[in-house]
């Protein structure tokens, strides 16, 4: 299910229309929900990937398969409708209080004003606006930006591919060449598959901390993260900095550098909860990254998760994926099951379940690097259903009640091991006690060659979309480039056709 990059011979030509594609994919969201892992069940969660953590719902997800039937498939439904106030009162109001986790030196700090903006933007996603709309001031500005590899992307997409080309006078494409069909095959602008659902939550961002804490910051990511080469402090973090009086009526969002993965969440009303409810993001997260993080707080699964095992074990075989009668899918009617995307790249019309629909692409809980912009109706029912049950403080009407107990186990450090109020999960059970005499296997090797990435992805240039923020998870030979928000591990040889790269990467080539 991934688009990489092929080999190439590098004519001009050949580096445009690579470096385009560089230039178009948004960032693919490496997002490790954060759920509890029951030790006999579940394998270990790679950097940037849970394939198996429990993400049962309260109400059990076998259950879930008898309840509705769909052009013949079953169809996980657990919302109905939902409706939009007209009055244009919020359904919620979300408080939002960021932890900022900087090093001494200055490393990760993130302005309140940068901050703003991607609550502003936030805002947008859940309230039925297009956060990605380009103005005919910013297509003018972009028209003033010098042609070239890093560019031309962005220009072929704006000028062809927005509102159906609606900026194709402003911006000159004469120094850019766009392929053919550019708009299907490479855009990440094109075409909603539906309109978007106006969630009506109001977040306000009531306060911002500054943290100085340099283990804090390098080793935040992530609790149950495999192939690390460091201790991760993330429940330490999060039982420290989250106000427990607090934390069902306001979010702290904590931000730290997470490596290779962009942001996680818990998904509330799931078995797992590491460190309750809060939001932890690297700190080059995009305003796409947070609206995922917060569908997650509110419920929802990916687009394209994969459950076919009783007792919400996630993880299907590939003759599964698309069997409806055994992937419970995300639980939500309205967006069709699909295997998981990786990139946007001439994926739009995809339909990698036939008979399903389209691929729901353009989806906020989607990994595919297409405009993620866009919630379904169920979607935003599950999410207030979420709000009315776990959150009621943020209810704008009242009388939502008192909050439910979330089913999951923070794992605070501070509890040892006791489940503190408000948790409905089970204790974390202790290990069994070792037979004496009986000798104890040694570990295998927890840090692999370049952490964070798979066998073989730096000899080809990261084609099943891992992306970096600085070049310590790059092999040798290779740095962190590309676009900002989307650099991948590429060759430094690349230096040489114009490709900015980060400042610590590539230090042996001049």
């Amino acid at each position: 299910s991934s688009a990489g990059l092929r080999d190439w011979t590098f004519s001009t030509i050949d580096r445009n229309v690579l470096f385009m594609l560089l230039s178009t994919v948004f960032v693919w969201l490496l997002v490790c929900p954060a759920n509890a892992v029951e030790p006999s069940t579940s394998e270990i969660c790679l950097v940037g990937e849970c394939a198996t953590q429990l993400q049962s719902d309260e109400t059990g997800s076998w259950s879930f398969l008898q309840q509705r039937q769909v052009r013949g498939k079953v169809m996980v439904t657990e919302e109905e409708e939902f409706e939009e106030d007209a009055s244009g009162i919020p359904f919620a109001r979300v408080p939002l209080k960021f932890v900022v986790i900087t090093k001494v030196d200055g490393t990760g700090n993130f302005s309140k004003a940068a901050l703003e903006k991607r609550v502003v933007a936030l805002n947008k996603h859940y309230n039925g606006d297009d956060p990605r709309a380009v103005s005919e001031e910013q297509a003018r500005a972009l028209n003033k930006v010098k042609s070239g590899p890093d560019t031309c992307g962005r220009k072929c997409d704006v000028a062809l591919c927005y509102e159906d080309g609606k900026y194709k006078s402003i911006v000159d494409l004469s120094q850019c060449w766009c392929e053919d069909n550019y708009c299907k095959k490479w855009s990440a602008l094109g075409k909603l598959h539906g309109a978007r659902a106006n969630a009506q939550f109001d977040f306000t961002l009531t306060d911002v901390k500054y943290v100085t804490n340099n283990v804090w910051h390098d080793q935040c990511c992530c609790a149950y993260a495999a192939g690390l080469n460091y201790e991760p402090k993330q429940l330490e973090i999060m039982d420290a900095l989250i106000d427990k009086a607090t934390v069902r009526k306001e979010v702290t969002i904590i931000i730290c550098d997470m490596k290779s993965t962009m942001g996680m969440a818990l998904i509330s009303g799931s078995m797992g909860c590491n460190g309750g409810p809060g939001i932890m993001l690297t700190h080059s997260f995009e305003d796409h990254t947070l609206a995922h993080e917060f569908g997650h707080y509110f419920g929802l699964y990916h687009t394209f998760n994969e459950e076919c095992h009783r007792g919400g074990v996630p993880g299907c075989k590939k003759e599964e994926v698309c069997d409806e009668t055994k992937n419970v899918g995300d639980r939500i009617a309205d967006t069709p099951v699909h295997k998981k995307p990786q990139v946007c790249a001439g994926s739009w019309d995809a339909e990698t379940c036939p008979g399903g629909g389209l691929d729901p692409l353009d989806n906020v809980m989607s990994y595919s690097g297409c405009q993620l912009s866009r919630f379904t109706p169920k979607q935003v029912a599950k999410m207030r259903k979420t709000v009315t049950n776990y959150y009621p403080a943020f209810l704008t009407t009242g009388g939502g009640g008192a909050a439910k107990d979330l089913p999951c186990n923070p794992e605070f450090p501070s509890s040892k091991g006791k489940l503190p109020p408000g948790y409905s999960g089970k204790p974390k059970i202790k290990p069994a006690p070792v037979t004496p005499g009986k000798p104890i296997k040694p570990a295998p090797p927890a840090a692999p060659i370049c952490p964070g990435l798979e066998k073989g992805q730096c000899d080809t240039h990261d084609k099943k979309g891992c992306y970096c923020h600085d070049a310590k998870i790059c092999c040798k030979g290779h740095g962190c480039g590309g676009m900002p928000g989307q650099r991948q591990c590429l060759p430094c040889k690349w230096k040489a056709w114009g490709t900015s790269f980060t400042k610590d990467s590539c230090k042996e080539q001049k």
